[in-house]
């Protein structure tokens, strides 16, 4: 598996797929494209479907393309933090 790292324009996506035999010999390469990607959240219904995750968390690309993101915490988690450190 091999792919482009991680960039925020959703609308390009370049990557592979090389399958192996058991002796380790190429088979078949198969390129993926934009056509291939599915966005983080996205829902796909009555199919089936094999998938490869390429970008999670701060990664992907909706995450990314959205600028900076302040991620929530607790005042309570907050504070247990700072008792950890101590």
């Amino acid at each position: 598996m091999s792919a482009e790292l991680p960039e925020p324009n959703l609308y390009h996506f370049d990557g592979a797929i090389t399958i192996l035999d058991s002796k380790k010999n190429v088979v078949d390469v198969l390129k993926l494209g934009l056509s291939n990607f599915l966005p983080r959240g996205a829902i796909v219904c009555n199919s089936e479907i094999y998938a490869v995750v390429v970008y999670t968390g701060k990664d992907s690309k909706i995450i990314l393309n959205q600028g900076h993101y302040a991620y929530k915490t607790s005042s309570l988690e907050k504070k247990l933090n700072k008792m950890f450190l101590i």
